[in-house]
């Protein structure tokens, strides 16, 4: 972990492992990283920003309103959970709002890594497999895959709570 954490701080990409799978990730603060994250998205389809934050309190760093009902089911949900909302404000630099999801990991390993580096992480899911490209430059960590597999309950909230759409995962 502690190797992850000086790659992502030198403005490397690093891939990580979660029960959704692996993870193509960069440091939020680091907009190089982040350029070169959203040159590799653009390459891949239907692949996502998500910004992944240590704690419910950082919900309102990120977004401009926050919905009474957002807190609750940050709080609340054991599972993944990718919520995207109306307005977002102070993203970090490069990352537009659209196609934008903010989760709360419940998961260990994003609990520690997050804790270590000391702020947000952008990545995008590449799945339970993936096809390293050299071109990434990206450090892959002795680490494996949990064994229970997911797939993110995914809720997009109007600012007024209403819920826009609503993807149960499993």
């Amino acid at each position: 972990m502690i190797e992850i954490v000086k790659k992502l701080k030198a403005a490397n990409l690093c891939l990580f492992p979660s029960s959704l799978g692996w993870w193509l990730i960069a440091d939020s603060w680091k907009k190089e990283g982040i350029e070169r994250l959203k040159e590799i998205k653009h390459t891949l389809t239907q692949k996502e920003w998500v910004l992944h934050i240590e704690s419910i309190g950082l919900l309102s760093q990120y977004v401009a309103e926050v919905p009474d009902i957002a807190w609750d089911w940050m709080e609340m949900n054991q599972r993944p959970l990718w919520m995207k909302f109306e307005q977002y404000h102070c993203l970090p630099e490069g990352v537009e709002g659209n196609d934008f999801w903010i989760s709360l990991s419940k998961e260990e390993n994003w609990r520690k890594l997050l804790n270590r580096i000391g702020h947000p992480v952008i990545g995008i899911l590449l799945g339970d497999t993936y096809v390293l490209d050299d071109t990434w430059d990206a450090y892959l960590p002795a680490m494996t895959l949990p064994k229970q597999r997911h797939r993110p309950d995914k809720v997009h909230l109007l600012n007024n709570g209403t819920i826009q759409s609503l993807e149960k995962g499993s």
